[in-house]
């Protein structure tokens, strides 16, 4: 990546700045006010200037310590103002124009318990957008003394009148916690120094080494702007830069000193202080650049320099002898706040190139660094100028960096947050969105750990303490909507995820008619994952099935794109995307994670829900990128490089996989319909991990000790959820290929313990032949063995009867996808759901499912097995127990999911293939299994299959002598039988008979076309019958 540059911020801004009003620190002639000029001001316009003494002699209240800034005055600071227990000063409350003075010689620093703006008159101004603060200006929130307290009259919208009205109520409890409070149309103007560049990169084939003293980075190109870095303070002195992580492990970001600077060619040389060097290396390749642009992997780090020339920084409270484990600092607050009687006002906000540390409340809500709060619209849709956030470092903050609520069209661009205690740049809610975060910079964060119970009640002063926050998966972005305009940021080093999605569950969001179109292009993320006892982290994370919507037409659905972004050296996977609309990954890249992508939607078993298409995109198992040596655990010492999973058996808190060494795969096929294109794969390798204390022979099953490797492989956890048979890999529309190189496996799949259904499930379909090994250009069907520690092939319910099936075995030495091909010529797959609403056991009586109180009653699996010859002398073919659902959030009533085979004829040669009987069991071990579970009232759901008119037949033991009610799809004509032979025999496309005596229901189902408006081109085939015999 270019280096991040600050220089276009004056272009972008200068044509909203009115041109009588671009000199706001002008001679004390000038008004310094940086637009807009507010109306309301009209009245007010003729004005008394003075200096911070003359006004301070005549205003300053000693009582109460408070000085109060009237509407006319234009004060300009020139010196320092510093809190003593002499002259306290507990509140700063600005109504007029105060201004440091860009004149003064010497650092100016203003130091108070609270700051105030309040009213359409207020301005609070350090540099304008054309003439930058050229000294040092520090404003200090102090903790010596609290802000005044609630009686005080300071807090009344008149302090000098008559009025009890007092100021906004949150106003008020924001000042009393330290707060530095802008609100009611009131100006905030920041504008200090652009560093250039604000981050950049080391310089490609740099890589910082462990005990270097200096770096080579990535300068400043843009020939409008200085050919030297300017990171250095004016004058010379010494600086503090951060660079940040390239291993798994945030935590090996670091920040040192640096004091010489040495320029040329558009690199720079940066020289750290005497005595410093790094721990750590740091790495400067971009991977596989040799084999074309669509193959590189830039893992470079990044640097960026935290130092700013205007500062707004906090003290620490005292400790609360009753809360453990606090960091209480005070906190800055923007808000409409109060009313003076035509609504309130939006107040004005911009911070540039300014820096803010050590801020926040730990773990109290609405207490942030920087928040902007309930702000609204901020402009018409694309300007979004206005209220700016750029070229700012936030660092050092307790309670997340910056928040955004309820707020739209705020423009956050090229900023650095760095270790921050809970979410680093955080939008919290539905409305907070269509904004523009742009090439933004953050680097560590870590979870909060205070022990704090805030009480309901409110204090003496009506403030009540907001609900505690823990931020308990800290992430570099956090977003609610996806409604947002998201480019060119780094997430260069998370708790948990670099890039989080967190809609509500199962909403759709569409773009409004005065919204700009979202997007999520070119961003990167890396380093992601804590490493302890919950090895999760992600690039990018969305684990809510939403989807997007043409607002003109809700039925109908629009891609939520994710495009040209990277992802690297995430502990669990570079993407994990949850839908149920449809989700285009374009142009990504993945590269030394344990897993690539994850595309999952909410297990809502109906067509047209959750569709990805994956284009373009490349994923590379392992680069050169070992990691520093120093750093490695005792099993990255064996294994020589460093490990997206440091311990034995991969966890994502409850989810626990099942191998030993987990596999290092491209894309985890997981309940999706996934459509695969033109992607490309390399370095996907075995690898020994542990010490081997015999070696195997050729042929031996694989030792624990090794990490398996495929481009392709099937979900890890114990799942119960079926995956889409219509997966597939495809040419795109100019016939290109996938392509691998230096590939172990194309396709590797797992064993699964009983509860895998998922894993059993797994289809992937290959129109066009290009898996091998298999028959080159030959359609066909990928499918697990689904066995555990076997040396041969065994029979899978899913190939059973399929004499065209071809086993491939993975051994050491004959390493292969350990799985099935079989031709497409030979076979379809569709899928099957089954849920149970009420049921009896044998002896008639009603089970009461989990969770009411029982979880011993409910049915555990569904035993499927394959009935050959049914209409002959038939023979049952192998069992497949079919786990239930056993998320705790589906176990409202049991569900099973399982594909099977389906057939065009029960007369076709496959006949075999496609009758089914399924029968629900709380013990699978008993021998044989005991049907225990006798459905009386149920739904049963055939979907996905391959074309029209394909048909299974379903068996299914049921309550006896039930009062049969049937009813069925819309579009279905469902006939009634006399036997189950009539049933097999039946001409009509949907049939049914249920023994009443023998208490078996036998069904004949015929796949119909779905035509779905949500996603006309992806639904498939749908078909439902629901059975009530009470």
């Amino acid at each position: 990546m270019e280096p991040v540059r600050s220089l276009p911020l004056a272009s972008l801004l200068l044509t909203l700045v009115a041109p009588s009003l671009r000199s706001a620190q002008a001679p004390p002639n000038t008004m310094p006010l940086d637009p807009p000029t507010n109306l309301a001001c009209a009245g007010t316009q003729t004005t008394t200037m003075q200096t911070w003494d003359q006004y301070w002699a005549n205003h300053y209240d000693p009582v109460e310590g408070v000085l109060r800034i009237l509407p006319g005055y234009l004060i300009y600071l020139d010196h320092d103002v510093l809190w003593t227990v002499a002259e306290p000063l507990n509140l700063l409350r600005v109504e007029g124009h105060l201004v440091f003075d860009k004149n003064a010689s010497v650092p100016i620093t203003l130091e108070a318990a609270s700051i105030l703006l309040t009213g359409p008159c207020a301005n609070l101004q350090i540099g304008t957008l054309t003439d930058r603060y050229p000294g040092f200006a520090t404003i200090r929130l102090v903790t010596d003394a609290p802000p005044p307290d609630c009686s005080s009259d300071y807090y009344l919208i008149e302090p000098d009148e008559t009025s009890s009205d007092l100021l906004h109520e949150d106003t008020i409890c924001a000042l009393m916690d330290h707060g530095f409070v802008v609100e009611d149309g009131a100006t905030l103007r920041l504008f200090g120094k652009d560093p250039y560049p604000v981050w950049t990169q080391v310089t490609d084939q740099h890589t910082i080494a462990r005990n270097a003293t200096s770096l080579v980075v990535d300068g400043n190109n843009n020939s409008s702007g200085p050919e030297l870095l300017n990171w250095l303070p004016p004058g010379g002195g010494t600086a503090e830069l951060v660079v940040a992580s390239t291993d798994f492990d945030q935590n090996q970001a670091e920040r040192k000193f640096f004091n010489g600077i040495t320029d040329g060619s558009g690199l720079a040389t940066v020289a750290l202080t005497t005595g410093s060097m790094f721990t750590v290396s740091h790495y400067g390749e971009k991977e596989l650049s040799a084999s074309g642009a669509e193959w590189e992997i830039d893992e470079r780090a990044e640097v960026a320099v935290l130092n700013r020339n205007v500062v707004v920084e906090g003290e620490r409270l005292p400790d609360n002898p009753n809360v453990a484990l606090e960091d209480w600092y005070p906190h800055m607050y923007f808000h409409p706040g109060t009313d003076r009687g035509n609504g309130a006002r939006t107040p004005s906000i911009r911070l540039v190139a300014t820096e803010f540390r050590y801020l926040g409340r730990e773990g109290v809500e609405d207490r942030y660094p920087v928040h902007f709060h309930k702000m609204g619209d901020l402009g018409p849709a694309g300007d979004t100028k206005t209220w700016v956030v750029m070229n700012c470092s936030i660092h050092d903050t307790f309670n997340r960096g910056l928040v955004v609520h309820e707020t739209q069209d705020l423009c956050i661009e090229r900023n650095v947050i760095y270790k921050v205690l809970g979410h680093a740049m955080y939008f919290q809610d539905e409305m907070a969105r269509d904004c523009l975060v742009r090439n933004n910079l953050v680097l560590k964060n870590e979870a909060m750990d205070v022990d704090y119970t805030p009480s309901p009640e409110p204090d003496g002063c009506g403030c009540t303490r907001p609900a505690i926050i823990e931020d308990e998966f800290p992430s570099s972005f956090y977003f609610v909507s996806p409604m947002n305009r998201i480019s060119g940021n780094h997430a260069a080093g998370a708790s948990f995820a670099g890039f989080w999605f967190d809609p509500a569950a199962a909403t759709e969001w569409t773009v409004g008619e005065d919204e700009n179109e979202p997007y999520f292009d070119d961003n990167v993320a890396h380093s992601c994952g804590d490493g302890g006892v919950h090895k999760r982290g992600f690039g990018v994370f969305q684990n809510t099935g939403n989807r997007r919507v043409d607002p003109t037409n809700p039925l109908a659905l629009v891609p939520h794109t994710f495009t040209n972004s990277l992802a690297y050296k995430c502990r669990w996977h570079g993407m994990w995307i949850r839908t149920t609309g449809e989700v285009e990954v374009r142009g990504c890249k993945m590269a030394d994670n344990r897993s690539g992508l994850y595309p999952a939607t909410f297990g809502v078993r109906e067509p047209g829900t959750g569709h990805f298409l994956i284009s373009d995109c490349t994923f590379v198992g392992e680069t050169d990128n070992v990691g520093d040596s120093s750093q490695y655990s005792l099993t990255e010492d064996g294994a020589g490089r460093s490990l997206p999973q440091p311990h034995i058996y991969a966890e994502n808190g409850e989810e626990v996989h099942e191998e030993r060494w987990d596999i290092l795969s491209g894309i985890e096929l997981y309940d999706g319909f996934n459509e695969i294109e033109k992607c490309r794969f390399a370095n996907f390798n075995d690898l020994l991990i542990d010490p081997l204390q015999n070696q195997p022979n050729t042929g031996d099953p694989f030792p624990d000790a090794y990490r398996m490797s495929g481009a392709f492989c099937n979900v890890a956890k114990a799942s119960a959820w079926g995956t889409d048979p219509r997966n597939e890999i495809r040419k795109d529309a100019q016939s290109n290929e996938l392509t691998f190189v230096n590939v172990e496996r194309e396709l590797f799949f797992r064993d699964g313990d009983p509860r895998s259904a998922q894993v059993h499930n797994t289809l992937l379909y290959d129109p066009d032949g290009m898996l091998t090994p298999g028959p080159t250009d030959t359609a066909g069907y990928f499918i697990p063995d689904g066995q555990r520690e076997t040396t041969a092939a065994t029979t899978t319910f899913l190939v059973e009867g399929i004499t065209s099936a071809v086993f491939e075995n993975n051994l050491y030495g004959q390493e292969g996808r350990n799985g099935w091909w079989v031709p497409d010529s030979a076979v379809d797959y569709a899928q099957v759901s089954l849920r149970v609403n009420e049921a009896v056991d044998a002896n008639g009586s009603d089970i009461n499912f989990h969770p009411n109180m029982n979880p011993s009653d409910d049915p555990n699996y569904l035993l499927v097995k394959r009935k050959f010859d049914p209409a002959g002398s038939p023979t049952l073919g192998e069992t497949y127990a079919c786990s239930i659902i056993f998320e705790q959030d589906e176990r409202l009533v049991p569900k099973f999911i399982f594909n099977l085979s389906t057939g065009t004829d029960y007369q076709a040669a496959n006949v075999d293939q496609h009758y089914y009987t399924a029968e629900m069991v709380t013990d699978p071990t008993m021998n044989p299994p005991l049907t225990d579970v006798f459905p009386s009232v149920m739904r049963i759901n055939y979907y996905f299959a391959e074309r029209e008119g394909e048909v299974i037949y379903l068996e299914v033991p049921v309550k006896k002598n039930g009062p049969l009610l049937i009813t069925s799809a819309l579009h279905m004509t469902l006939v009634q039988e006399n036997s189950d032979d009539d049933v097999i025999q039946s001409t009509a496309e949907n049939a049914y008979f249920y023994d009443v005596t023998a208490g078996r229901l036998y069904l004949k189902l015929t796949a119909e076309n779905d035509p779905n408006s949500l996603t006309p081109a992806t639904d498939g085939t749908f078909n439902w019958v629901a059975v009530d015999l009470r």
